[in-house]
């Protein structure tokens, strides 16, 4: 193995390893991510936030506002 091939290999795996961390990252996030996407209904002197995640929908935050 000469040297240039060495250096290729270990760009490859370097450029392969933070690809796959961040699709990890990403991934672990995205139960996180529908809070900040909501929906806010104004109901007399209730405020309702409504994730916009179809699973969340159901368990809508009531504030006294």
């Amino acid at each position: 193995m000469n040297r240039r091939t060495l250096i290729k290999t270990a760009l490859s795996v370097s450029v392969l390893s933070t690809v796959t961390t961040s699709w990890i990252w990403r991934i672990l996030q995205k139960p996180r991510q529908p809070v900040r996407h909501v929906t806010i209904a104004k109901d007399g002197p209730v405020l309702t936030i409504i994730p916009l995640n179809s699973e969340d929908i159901d368990e809508g935050t009531h504030l006294a506002g």
